[in-house]
């Protein structure tokens, strides 16, 4: 077998992957040309049991432009790939032929059914296979979404119910690259940021389904914007006004509802149904939006409420009383939403107003089950503000 190979990939090209002799993937790297003996994977025998499993499944190749892709390489029709490597040692050795080892990808792939019993313990690979969910980056869909799948068919093994592919992280609208110096350093960025708010920022940032422009700036402003101002003002703004206007014990609310109130848990229902339908299709950006159009409702209700009046008129202590449970209300449901993106911060404000966050989500997303005459404590600043980094000339 000859062709153009990325070492990178660890894949050989086509010409339609290559721009000027160099990987369209890493356009650092020349592709180089490799002549060598391989074995090969017959993958032109199940072009059309792959088109018919994708035809039948359209949930399969996940998000629409991936699958689109694959539906291209399709079209355009399979060829056969070199499964062995000969002018290599390092690697897994050949079955039958000690003088070649496993395509990388061959056996790489193959990890995803042995590590969970495969060949070894049929009870434990019913359980766990076939994956509910396999998420790649976009740049391995050949792999996960044609090889893969029919290695798995030719084995006689069910193929994984999904596969999601995601975009790349850009700076300076170009893939991260060290040799290029495009690059934001994850651990210098957990130590200005923490690792919980950086993986809030990626998330609600850049949406998970194509790529997304990331720098020091954009991070700093989301912080401060989302983190510092938004989330934990609310917080702590709140359970300030209860520790001061009822020793921190939640009052029961009392009274026919506003529209005002209405509007608050109207906010909260919305993210908490929007939860479940956004994270089911790994939409992360889209529930983290509703989340926080809820959370700047609370802020707004804040305002629109005006506790601090409230508590000096003697004749509106029972719509004190209803503001503040609203509030503190709203900041239960608060941590069940973030927990899954804020993990850390959600255990934190639990503990502050006695929240559960092992409750069934069934029950625990209905608004109204914090018990009144809970006592709750008052907490740090969550998100200190950070001071924005000096522009790079």
């Amino acid at each position: 077998y000859e062709g153009w190979y990325c070492v990178s990939c660890e894949a050989f090209k086509q010409d339609a992957d290559l721009k000027g002799g160099y990987c369209l993937i890493h356009p650092t790297l020349k592709a180089q040309w490799l002549k060598e003996e391989n074995y090969f994977f017959k993958l032109s025998s199940y072009q059309d049991r792959l088109q018919q499993h994708i035809d039948k499944h359209p949930e399969f190749i996940q998000p629409e432009t991936r699958r689109n892709e694959v539906l291209g390489w399709l079209r355009a029709g399979l060829q056969d790939f070199s499964i062995s490597r000969s002018t290599i040692k390092w690697g897994i050795p050949f079955p039958g032929d000690d003088k070649h080892v496993v395509y990388v990808w061959g056996d790489a792939l193959v990890n995803y059914v042995t590590g969970v019993g495969y060949g070894t313990d049929e009870a434990m690979f019913k359980r766990w296979w076939p994956a509910d969910l396999h998420v790649i980056g976009k740049d391995i869909t050949r792999f996960h979404c044609l090889y893969w799948p029919a290695m798995l068919i030719s084995a006689g093994v069910a193929v994984p119910k999904r596969v999601y592919a995601h975009g790349f992280l850009t700076v300076r609208g170009e893939k991260m690259s060290k040799s290029l110096g495009n690059y934001i350093d994850p651990l210098e960025a957990a130590d200005r940021f923490g690792a919980e708010a950086v993986r809030y920022l990626l998330l609600r940032e850049l949406p998970f389904d194509r790529d997304g422009e990331i720098s020091w700036e954009t991070m700093t402003d989301r912080f401060n914007a989302d983190l510092a101002n938004d989330l934990g003002n609310f917080i702590y703004r709140t359970l300030s006004m209860l520790q001061r206007y009822f020793d921190g014990k939640l009052p029961a609310p009392d009274g026919d509802a506003t529209a005002l109130d209405k509007q608050l848990q109207t906010a909260f229902e919305k993210a908490v149904r929007g939860q479940d339908k956004h994270m089911k299709a790994l939409d992360f950006t889209g529930a983290l939006d509703l989340i926080w159009e809820a959370v700047n409702r609370g802020n707004k209700y804040i305002e629109e409420s005006a506790p601090w009046v409230l508590a000096k008129q003697s004749d509106q202590r029972k719509r004190l009383q209803t503001v503040m449970y609203n509030l503190v209300e709203a900041i239960r449901l608060t941590t069940y939403l973030i927990s899954p993106f804020l993990p850390e911060t959600a255990a934190k404000v639990a503990l502050q107003i006695k929240a559960d966050l092992k409750a069934p989500w069934a029950t625990a997303r209905e608004w109204g089950r914090l018990a009144p005459r809970t006592q709750t404590a008052l907490g740090g600043v969550l998100f200190p503000r950070i001071e924005k980094p000096e522009p790079v000339a």
